[in-house]
Parts: C-alpha cells; sequence; structure tokens
C-alpha cells in the first residue's frame, strides 16, 4: 500500500488510535462507531477530490495511481479516521461506457471478507487544509479490457467493511468527482499477446514465458540476426524512451496518442542507430554468466564480445527484466567494460 501525505499547511495532527476488530460479513444498520466525530462527512465545505498521481498510457491490468486529497473549505477543523488498510476507508467505483463493472481484484476480495483487525489514524485537517494519499485501483478492480472507464471514488470517515454495504448516515460518505479512464489495447501484450511476423520465415510471432535468460538470449540472437521484429519482442520500449531524462520528461507531458505514435518513432531511431544506444550494438558473441530473479523482477548479467578488426571489445551487460502476466520483459540495461582481446 503507498504511503500517506498532507499538503498545504504543516498542521496536519495524526495521533495512532487502538485497532478495533472489523468482521467483513457483517451488515451495518448504525455507524461502526457510536462515538463518532462531531463533525459530518457530509458537511458543507468538506470535498473529496481523484486525480491521475503520474498519468500514462494505461493498458490491461496495468498499475493504475490515483491521487485523492481530502479538502476542508469550511471554517472548523475536520476529523476522520483512516485505516491503514486504506480497502476500510476507501472504494471506487469503476464503470465502462455501457455501465458494467470490471471484477473485483482478488487482493480487494481477500481482504474485504477476511475477519482482522484494522488499524486506524485519526486525522484533523484544519480550515483552508488538505489531506492527500494515493491508491492503486488495481488493487480494487481488474480491469483487463481496453476500452473507456468512467472512475469515481467514497471515502467512508467512519471506515467501513462491506462493499456495498447499507449506509445509516449516507451523509457521511464523501463522494469524489468523476475521472475518464482510457484502456488502450496493450503496447507489450499483458493481456493479449501482441504478433508479429517473423521477418526471416514469415511465420506470425508471439511472446512466450520463457525464463529471464532466455528472454535475453533471445533478444541478442534476434540482433546478431537483424531481425528486427523478434529483437522488439521482449524490449519495453517506454521503460527504454524513459531511461533518458529529457526523453522521459518529453515522453510524460505527451497525450496518449502521441505517446504511441513516438514509440514508434523510437524503434525507427533504433533500427537506423539514429540514437546512441548500446543495446542495438551487434555482439559477435555473448555468455550468459548470472542470472536471478524474484516472482515479478530478474537480472542476468552477460559477457558480450565486439568484433573491432585488429581487436576485441569486452563489455559486461546487466539487463534489468520484469514479469507481466507470465511474459519477462527487459526493462533496461547496464553496460561496463571490461577489457579488450
Amino acid at each position: 500500500m503507498y504511503g500517506v501525505k498532507a499538503t498545504k499547511n504543516q498542521s496536519t495532527r495524526l495521533n495512532l488510535l487502538a485497532a478495533v476488530l472489523l468482521t467483513a460479513t457483517a451488515v451495518f444498520a448504525s455507524p461502526l462507531y457510536s462515538q463518532s466525530s462531531s463533525n459530518s462527512a457530509g458537511a458543507e465545505g468538506i470535498s473529496l477530490t481523484i486525480r491521475y498521481f503520474d498519468k500514462t498510457i494505461y493498458t490491461p491490468d496495468s498499475d493504475i495511481m490515483i491521487k485523492l486529497t481530502i479538502s476542508n473549505d469550511s471554517g472548523n477543523p475536520y476529523r476522520f479516521r483512516l485505516a491503514d488498510n486504506r480497502i476500510y476507508s476507501v472504494d471506487f467505483d469503476v464503470r465502462s461506457m455501457t455501465n458494467v463493472q470490471p471484477p473485483r481484484s482478488q487482493k480487494f476480495t481477500t481482504q474485504i471478507n477476511a475477519n482482522q483487525p484494522a488499524f486506524f489514524r485519526e486525522v484533523s485537517i484544519d480550515p483552508g487544509e488538505e489531506y492527500s494519499f494515493s491508491e492503486n485501483l488495481s488493487d480494487y478492480y481488474r480491469i483487463s479490457d481496453p476500452g473507456m472507464y468512467v472512475v469515481t471514488a467514497s471515502f467512508y470517515p467512519e471506515l467501513h467493511t462491506q462493499v456495498g454495504m447499507s449506509q445509516a448516515s449516507p451523509s457521511d460518505v464523501i463522494d469524489s468527482n468523476r475521472l475518464t479512464l482510457s484502456v488502450q489495447p496493450s503496447v507489450q501484450g499483458v493481456a493479449a499477446i501482441r504478433q508479429q511476423i517473423n521477418e526471416q520465415t514469415g511465420e506470425v510471432l508471439s511472446r512466450e514465458a520463457l525464463p529471464p535468460d532466455q528472454v535475453v538470449s533471445f533478444t541478442l540472437q534476434a540482433r546478431q540476426k537483424g531481425d528486427w521484429n523478434r529483437f522488439f519482442l521482449y524490449l519495453d520500449i517506454p521503460s527504454l524512451i524513459k531511461r533518458e531524462p529529457q526523453r522521459a520528461r518529453s515522453f510524460l507531458r505527451m497525450s496518449e496518442a502521441d505517446q504511441q505514435a513516438y514509440i514508434q518513432k523510437f524503434k525507427d531511431e533504433l533500427k537506423q542507430q539514429t540514437t546512441a544506444s548500446d543495446i542495438v550494438v551487434v555482439p559477435s558473441s555473448f555468455q550468459i554468466v548470472r542470472t536471478s530473479y524474484t516472482p515479478d523482477r530478474g537480472s542476468v548479467e552477460v559477457i558480450e564480445k565486439f568484433n573491432n578488426g585488429n581487436f576485441t571489445e569486452v563489455k559486461r551487460y546487466t539487463y534489468t527484466l520484469e514479469r507481466r502476466d507470465r511474459i519477462w520483459y527487459i526493462t533496461g540495461y547496464d553496460v561496463q567494460n571490461v577489457g579488450t582481446e
């Protein structure tokens, strides 16, 4: 879960309270606590605003970070309880343009249906203050289909323990503005593996669930053969673009359509070698010397040799990889000069 932060003024007061046991299967006909705050969540001047924390191109099952801001534009201090596990404080509603709701994520379903202690803090924000924190929408819903969606959020200042529960005091719930979410067809094949053509055989290529070392070996062999489609098959191009700070700043400011066009432009630059990139230099030979990985992150070290006529240059490449929907992608690399032969 992501951390929280207060914005604007520095007088936000956080006090750790005792844990309260929440029963996820219970249906409440009254507020969760008999001794609730004197202010009402629906009080005039209290609002919830949501926006994208770091807007980018969203594809099926990607992380979608949402920033939530509670603002106090009233004339009195506003107090609420914020659970350490935010699913007891926040919920989202996601709908397609045809009013179809995607399924809940497994993580959300498991947690909301579990009997467990919920630790919370009491937060007080003075007039003119804001309190912000971020949540991953993918922790609440599994959005597997490309398309347009509408996202809203609800904040429960007295906590909640059941999705869609009957509210005795609906004014205690703060509802947010609406966000439009565009989920693009996957560029990297996280939901439906994008197919390409093998330039040498004309056969359709598709990504396979190879281990990290085989992904790197596949990519290097493709570069040796000059087969660009196979070379790009396991490369995470947006991650490579973001390796360069100036490119990254420009890329992140682009619209989604412009980002797609820039990805193709970057590929063309790699093909034509008009951009400085060690990843496209063709090795005369290579040897994988070390592979390590967790379920979602990997590292592969490779000794690569480059024939420069009268001598052979030796370099150590360390490739970083990430796994998405069983497929490993190369997201970056480091290069060290080892020497010459």
